[in-house]
């Protein structure tokens, strides 16, 4: 089971949220922490897998896209692995696989994950700047920019060595290893 450990706003955002953290094995495919934030004026969402800091961000969102939030949020992972490593057809099946029962829950409070969320969040009023306003923005490619921005974090993927790495090589590794 994959879980989505949720911040205040998101789990206000999204209600229905467990407040039981779930105790489960962590997911071969990593579990995630999300937030909720605006970005001028408009509500943002960004997710961050545990072990590899891969990003995953929507803007301009609304509520009513959200009715179904793990089938939303499958599809929306997916296409952004597809977009960035362009899955085989197996590889697709096994990531989908993984994330067939998907938990969300109050957060967990992993404070490397939740680190370099925040960096993300306070950089993405700047991207406005360069890339124009956050309603036009490609979420898979603004995705794509935060994932290529190298980070360092006490996470699986840079094996507990200090230094920086890039979340989307991460990932690639990660997916490399699913069965």
């Amino acid at each position: 089971m994959t879980t989505i450990y949720c911040s205040q706003k998101l789990e206000k955002f999204l209600g229905g949220v467990d407040k039981k953290t779930v105790a489960a094995e962590e997911s071969p495919l990593g579990d995630w922490n999300g937030h909720s934030f605006h970005v001028n004026g408009k509500r943002c969402l960004l997710f961050l897998n545990s072990r590899t800091c891969y990003s995953l961000l929507i803007t301009a969102i609304l509520k009513k896209r959200l009715v179904n939030f793990p089938d939303f949020f499958r599809e929306r992972l997916v296409r952004q692995l597809n977009d960035d490593f362009s899955l085989t057809e197996g590889t697709e099946i096994l990531v989908r696989r993984r994330l067939w029962e998907i938990a969300i829950c109050s957060t967990n409070n992993n404070r490397s994950v939740t680190s370099t969320m925040n960096q993300h969040v306070s950089a993405l009023p700047h991207y406005a700047l360069r890339f124009g306003p956050v309603d036009t923005w490609n979420d898979i490619a603004m995705s794509g920019v935060l994932n290529e921005a190298p980070v360092s974090a006490k996470v699986w993927a840079n094996k507990g060595t200090p230094g920086y790495f890039l979340p989307k090589e991460a990932m690639a590794e990660l997916l490399a290893t699913l069965k």
